[in-house]
């Protein structure tokens, strides 16, 4: 069984319509990117699959569920968590504080227990505080613990928006841009980590990325979008050469698209 089933989901804004007929099935342990021009729909996914928005028609599954119209914390609790193509961080909140937020969905002691003080709600508090330190280390975070969450250099905030994102315990990971606005080195780096994020915590990770270099140099299978259609899919080396990816992108003469082998790749 699938662990995301997207079967021919449409949606419509009144008489636009942003996604037509898409079907995506992804695998446990999947590294998937999802690409396309400005306004092809990408992110307009991801709120379907999380729930801001319910499809016009069609369905959404996780493992066989349908979470079509269910409310994103719910979906959320079955596993799926995402990060947004503008961060969306608790600034004037610490950088510990924003992932200790991320854990309310896992806790069981109730609100008078926490007004009491409660022994329960204490050592609850400091498996939370002990959880979030240890996912800050991961990410390099730890020493920044007590920062306010906006003072963060960017390359920081997108690693911090993803701690908080597995703080939940998602089996399904969705990167909306992870890379923007981040310089090469920085970028290597994010490559890196997603790698290592989805080994290390057993995930699928769908990821949305401009940045070709970033998508052809993780991703297993690439699925492509244009006016909220799918046109291609398949794997890096197959999308770089599709006449109708490149026609889309860059032109019908144009030649094939860079990748993470390609001269100029991810200006």
């Amino acid at each position: 069984m699938a662990l995301l089933d997207i079967l021919n989901c449409t949606l419509r804004f009144g008489g636009l319509t942003a996604v037509k007929n898409f079907s995506l099935a992804l695998e446990p342990g999947e590294l998937v990117g999802l690409i396309g021009p400005n306004g092809a729909g990408k992110t307009t996914i991801f709120n379907l699959i999380s729930g801001v928005y319910e499809p016009s028609e069609g369905d959404i599954r996780i493992e066989g569920k349908s979470v079509a119209g269910m409310r994103p914390s719910r979906i959320n609790r079955l596993g799926v968590a995402r990060t947004f193509q503008n961060i969306r961080l608790f600034p004037q909140l610490t950088v510990l504080d924003n992932v200790r937020v991320a854990f309310h969905t896992q806790l069981r002691t109730s609100l008078l227990e926490a007004v009491l003080d409660d022994p329960a709600y204490r050592s609850e508090e400091a498996w939370v505080e002990d959880q979030a330190i240890a996912l800050l280390r991961i990410f390099g975070l730890d020493e920044a613990r007590g920062e306010r969450a906006g003072s963060l250099p960017y390359g920081e905030q997108r690693r911090l928006e993803i701690a908080r994102a597995l703080a939940t315990r998602p089996r399904l990971l969705l990167l909306d841009e992870p890379a923007a606005g981040m310089n090469p080195q920085e970028k290597g780096e994010l490559m890196e980590m997603i790698r290592w994020v989805r080994e290390h915590f057993a995930l699928t990770v769908l990821v949305i990325e401009h940045d070709m270099s970033v998508v052809m140099g993780i991703c297993e299978r690439i699925v492509v979008l244009d006016y909220g259609n799918v046109i291609a899919a398949g794997t890096p080396a197959e999308i770089r050469r599709d006449p109708k990816v490149i026609a889309a992108y860059l032109g019908v003469d144009a030649p094939e698209l860079p990748g993470n082998d390609a001269p100029g790749a991810g200006r």
